[in-house]
């Protein structure tokens, strides 16, 4: 896959990403009357856990990045500053990874 289509894998990824994790979890556990706390925590937990594959460090890298982001959900009831946070987050990474392997 070239950089235009891992961008766009990234950029779609990180949509879904945020629309499942933030915006739907923790809104309906919210709902279901979970508090704030649990609801982060636990949308935190399955978002680090997507990212089982690269090791141990990356679980609780994410995990806290998802605690950030759930929180960051929560301060300005939005989605897009926190998917545009994590969309310059995911393509940071990809352009070092791509400056090392070319």
């Amino acid at each position: 896959m070239g950089v235009p289509g891992f961008a766009f894998y990234v950029i779609v990824g990180v949509a879904f990403e945020e629309l499942l994790f933030r915006g739907y979890l923790i809104t309906r556990l919210r709902q279901a009357g979970q508090s704030l706390t649990f609801a982060i925590v636990v949308s935190s937990l399955l978002f680090s856990l997507g990212h089982i594959y690269q090791g141990w460090l990356s679980i609780i890298v994410t995990f806290c990045l998802g605690g950030v982001m759930g929180a960051s959900f929560i301060k300005f009831r939005s989605l897009l500053p926190v998917y545009a946070a994590h969309l310059a987050h995911d393509l940071f990474l990809m352009y070092g990874y791509m400056a090392r392997h070319s």
